[in-house]
């Protein structure tokens, strides 16, 4: 709840929106919470944000941060799935040929702390403070309800009406306050994000951050239903995984939009400022749960309190698609090798079947597409060297061999078109995901046929195209095979 000194009065002022980052372990919780409000109710020269913290003021920790957190998880089998398609392409680009799909398909891409406080008769304790970015910050303890209110008085801000009541029910209880106001308001707008010149709110990265002990999660909603029947969107990011149960009032209100979501944050590096919340740094993987409400305040009867629960469950049901996000780039690196070595194999033994081709020789010159289907051919041609040159000047087959390689890299390209761009652009059309199948079959051996029946090729042109076809097919196979793992 935020109160505004504006025409010689204290009122509530319109929030925008709440945000929170909390993370709970070990029975204490980490809270970073931030609110957006309307850029002109900001400029006041007084205004105070208040909330309630339970437990013992003692045990907290208060802290104002500049950094909040920027979270951008996706479903976790939806984060594989992109991650394999991702593959797909790097790997497919290998052949070359393929690179303008990428270009096609490329879319172009989330303090000092003060010792207790005594203000002897008024009892109230300032357990701690906090000045930064402009803003002063407080966690205070209060006896009694009168107590609180000539604190509050002492320092030229006021309660009053409903919100006064909301206030007056914490006090006395096992609860705490952290008072938030601007203290210095150009240094505070030095740190907003820029503001909307359309919507004239004012979007501040400057957030409260609390730790307290507690055997639950729990996120103060209660004094925001001062706003009444106005809808503020709150957003909850609960590291872990969660499951929120929501109270009747809420749940039951045809006027209530509720959402909770399970996502998977891959490679998140940790901001050196966020460090104490997330009790970590560097690079981590880890499962959040997204709580979205959007509710009209005045169904706010009470706080929001939610068991914690391991992310053990969570884990055991998707293990197999978190472990190929998270192994992305091994599980691609030997997809690669596999495929590149067989696929030489194969084409080995499809055009030097009378040679008794040897597996390790195809094997091992399959391994130079890692550094692209050139590399692959310059390696094809040293080792498996020219043929009678007398018999290759009489074919004189050159537009031939430039007319097949044309429509190869032609038909090749559409496949892989139809494979890695249409699909994300009509994915409810399920045709486009099969047409390259039908093409491949219906299609190529014709074309074979008549480049091989009519193009008297040398046998090493004719293993460097086979071999590309395979790759390109057997790349897909094994895309489609990891798939159906998720």
């Amino acid at each position: 709840m935020i109160i505004v000194y504006a025409d010689d009065s204290w009122r509530v002022i319109g929030q925008n929106s709440q945000m929170a980052a909390i993370k709970h372990e070990d029975g204490v919780e980490k809270m970073i919470i931030a609110v957006q409000t309307d850029y002109r109710n900001t400029t006041g020269t007084k205004s105070v944000w208040i909330f309630p913290v339970p437990g013992d003021p003692e045990q907290m920790e208060l802290d104002v941060l500049e950094k909040l957190p920027t979270l951008g998880g996706r479903n976790v089998t939806t984060q594989a799935k992109n991650d394999l398609t991702t593959s797909l392409s790097l790997i497919s680009f290998s052949q070359v040929y393929n690179f303008f799909v990428l270009l096609l398909s490329s879319p172009g891409y989330y303090t000092s702390g003060l010792g207790p406080e005594t203000y002897g008769k008024l009892g109230v304790e300032v357990f701690e403070r906090v000045e930064k970015f402009g803003v002063t910050t407080e966690l205070i303890g209060a006896d009694d309800s009168e107590s609180f209110n000539n604190y509050i008085s002492g320092k030229g801000l006021s309660f009053s009406g409903e919100s006064k009541d909301l206030i007056d029910e914490y006090i006395g209880k096992d609860y705490s306050f952290v008072l938030f106001w601007i203290s210095d308001l150009e240094e505070f707008k030095n740190h907003t994000i820029s503001e909307s010149m359309w919507s004239m709110r004012m979007f501040t990265n400057i957030g409260v951050y609390v730790s307290f002990p507690s055997e639950r999660i729990y996120y103060p909603m209660k004094l925001t239903s001062a706003y009444g029947g106005k809808t503020i969107p709150v957003q909850l990011y609960i590291i872990g995984y969660a499951e929120p149960e929501f109270y009747d009032e809420i749940k039951n209100s045809k006027e209530s939009w509720l959402s909770v979501s399970h996502l998977f944050q891959k490679n998140y590096e940790i901001p050196e400022e966020l460090e104490k919340f997330f009790g970590q740094s560097g690079t981590v993987n880890f499962v959040y749960t997204d709580v979205k409400m959007h509710v009209p305040a005045n169904l706010f009867v009470e706080d929001f309190w939610i068991e914690p629960k391991g992310d053990e469950e969570y884990f055991s049901k998707y293990q197999t698609p978190i472990f190929i996000s998270v192994n992305i780039q091994w599980i691609s690196i030997l997809w690669l090798l596999i495929i590149s070595a067989v696929s030489s194999v194969l084409a080995g033994f499809i055009i030097f079947w009378d040679q008794k081709p040897k597996i390790k020789v195809f094997s091992l010159l399959g391994l130079s597409n890692i550094f692209s289907l050139i590399a692959f051919a310059i390696a094809s041609c040293k080792v498996l060297g020219p043929e009678d040159k007398k018999e290759v000047k009489k074919q004189n087959t050159t537009k031939r061999r430039l007319i097949f390689l044309l429509i190869v890299i032609v038909y090749l390209s559409l496949v892989n078109i139809f494979f890695i761009y249409l699909p994300s652009q009509f994915r409810y059309f399920y045709f486009f995901e099969t047409l390259p199948f039908v093409l491949t079959f219906l299609v190529l051996p014709p074309a074979l046929f008549f480049a091989f029946g009519h193009s008297k090729r040398p046998q090493t042109t004719k293993f460097i195209l086979v071999f590309t076809i395979l790759f390109t097919v057997l790349n897909y196979f094994v895309y489609a095979g990891l798939l159906s793992l998720i």
